[in-house]
């Protein structure tokens, strides 16, 4: 079974010269709630549940094919539809508590350098806290590393983030990042033109991490794709827009090739 998290877009950039207090940080990690995992309702509209129809997961990504810059990567899944698995450079691994809820997502660039997210959640079950070190050199709780940022959450009636605020440690100001969506519920960057929408099912939407880790959770995809499967997701990409080409951190989809599972009922 595949746990929902919640959350959202990437617009606005303010800074302000406030913190986030630390005794606030510490309770928002450690409330929490049990979710049920073979609910039926899907807390953001829209999106197709492993129970439910047809479900699919990406199987793979493959970028800029058939380059000099050509890059694979392979997708791992648990026997719930949690992914713990992206292979490739870095190797990203992801760790879930005993709800199956998103705790720990590592990237490992194979020289003793990590990425680290530490995730945290409110009393709704949605992940409030995002805790992140750059260049930590231990996948566990890092001690030593270069920057450490940690981004609490806010929330819309559907549950889709609509403002994070990052605390940049050892700095005199922090982020307030702000995520609009329009009429569509689409994700929207002000300040670039020419922002266009397919009608299908956002990729993000076959996982729950993929939306809080890409923080889209928007109800179509922003490219039209030059190829869709059956179910309506994009397979083949080759898009000029100027936002919103990064899958998880680094895979670059601007020019990719996604594969996908799908099956009408859950592999369990």
């Amino acid at each position: 079974m595949k746990t929902r998290l919640h959350f959202f877009n990437s617009g606005c950039l303010k800074m302000k010269s406030t913190t986030v207090p630390l005794v606030l940080l510490v309770v928002v990690v450690l409330v929490g709630c049990q979710k049920k995992l073979d609910s039926p309702i899907d807390e953001v509209a829209g999106t197709p549940l492993p129970t439910s129809g047809t479900y699919c997961r990406i199987s793979s990504i493959w970028e800029h094919p058939n380059t000099p810059e050509q890059k694979f990567f392979n997708f791992i899944y648990d026997e719930y539809e949690n992914p713990i698995a992206i292979t490739g450079i870095p190797y990203r691994t992801f760790e879930y508590d005993a709800w199956h809820r998103l705790k720990k997502y590592v990237s490992d660039y194979g020289n003793g350098i990590f990425a680290v997210h530490h995730y945290g959640y409110d009393n709704q079950g949605r992940i409030a806290v995002d805790s992140f070190y750059i260049r930590a050199t231990t996948s566990d709780h890092p001690q030593n590393y270069e920057h450490r940022r940690i981004s609490t959450f806010m929330y819309d009636s559907k549950n889709r983030i609509v403002q994070e605020y990052v605390d940049l440690e050892n700095t005199t100001s922090d982020w307030i990042l702000g995520y609009e969506y329009n009429a569509n519920e689409n994700l929207t960057y002000p300040g670039f033109c020419c922002q266009v929408y397919d009608d299908k099912i956002n990729l993000n939407r076959t996982n729950d991490v993929w939306m809080m880790i890409n923080r889209d959770f928007g109800k179509n995809n922003r490219f039209i794709a030059v190829e869709y499967n059956q179910y309506g997701y994009p397979t083949i990409i080759n898009t000029t827009r100027p936002t919103g080409n990064v899958f998880a951190d680094l895979i670059d989809i601007t020019e990719a090739r996604v594969s996908y599972s799908c099956r009408e009922s859950p592999w369990w």
